[in-house]
């Protein structure tokens, strides 16, 4: 059951998010709190790795859409941003590329945005300005 709406949850997929190496898609589920973790294959297949875990968000928060960010031209780190609807927050990531050709997602950042509450936030974009050297 969704807590947000004490409805059956069903998969409730806005967007698919492809990583800077192109070998990971993403597929965050609103209404699962889930971010689904597949791996991308060079002939556009999908499969799910035992060894890959999704990303799961507190309850009642409803991923709906992310970004991938890399500082710099392509640097070592990298980080996912993910708009959470239900929440009106962003949750950010840092994201880790294992050995086993998996990855890991370690929350560093969690934001409410001042969005009135009969709003819902659904769209998130990466912009990076001499003002705003860091995304978020």
């Amino acid at each position: 059951m969704n807590p947000t709406t004490n409805t059956s949850v069903v998969p409730y997929i806005h967007q698919t998010i492809i990583d800077p190496t192109q070998a990971f898609l993403l597929a965050p589920d609103l209404s699962g709190d889930l971010i689904h973790v597949f791996s991308l294959f060079s002939s556009y297949t999908l499969e799910r790795l035992p060894a890959q875990t999704d990303i799961s968000v507190p309850k009642g928060h409803g991923p709906r859409h992310g970004v991938f960010y890399q500082p710099g031209n392509g640097g070592n780190a990298t980080y996912l941003y993910v708009v959470m609807e239900t929440t009106n927050m962003v949750h950010g990531y840092q994201v880790s590329y294992n050995a086993d050709k998996t990855l890991n997602f370690t929350m560093i950042q969690g934001l409410q945005l001042p969005v009135p509450a009969s709003a819902a936030a659904a769209e998130t974009r990466l912009t990076v300005s001499p003002f705003f050297p860091n995304p978020i």
